[in-house]
């Protein structure tokens, strides 16, 4: 009877070394494979400037952009920084009864291009809500602007009678983030 237990104490004794061993190594194994992933190294900074903000609040209907309000963001990346991306946001603060149809527009032209970078509306928008009207922009140039040229008004073929007399006021706001580098 000693015998079986010293035995079983044996037995039991190297299954546990066995287990410790195994977890040991698996577990350095995957600390190894984590700490040997590099990513790319350098800082990554953005400026940017509101050169126009949107200051009016009465928009008369117009049957093209140029009769609205106009908006003008700047961006480059700063000296030695990484690569990044750029998004820019309109934020409304007033636009109760000009977000029931599509008649409330908006288009962003980057630099001096005719071709709209991108168009939407504010059809459902809420007031406080964030609209993201350039997404993800990549930016390469530490040495010039990119100019973001932002229209927003009303489509006069889209007005109807309960938008007179409406009034809409919105902020530019601005975020980047950096791209992976792996």
């Amino acid at each position: 009877m000693k015998n079986e237990a010293k035995i079983i104490g044996t037995i039991l004794g190297i299954v546990l070394f066995i287990v410790l061993v195994a977890g040991a190594t698996y577990a350095y194994l995957l600390l190894k494979s984590e700490t040997d992933l590099t990513t790319g190294t350098g800082k990554f900074s953005i400026d940017y400037k509101i050169v126009k903000d949107i200051t009016a609040t009465n928009l008369s209907p117009s049957t093209n952009k140029s009769g609205g309000l106009i908006g003008k963001v700047q961006a480059k990346l700063s000296n030695n920084s990484l690569a990044g991306n750029f998004n820019i946001y309109i934020t409304p603060k007033t636009i109760d009864g000009l977000n029931t149809n599509e008649a409330l527009k908006y288009e962003v032209y980057v630099d001096n291009s005719t071709t709209a970078y991108k168009t939407g509306s504010f059809k459902n928008i809420t007031a406080n809500t964030k609209v993201k009207v350039v997404d993800a922009y990549s930016l390469s140039s530490t040495s010039s602007y990119t100019t973001f040229t932002i229209y927003i008004w009303l489509d006069n073929n889209l007005v109807t009678n309960e938008m007179f007399g409406k009034t809409f006021n919105a902020t530019i706001s601005a975020d980047s983030t950096a791209e992976a580098n792996f």
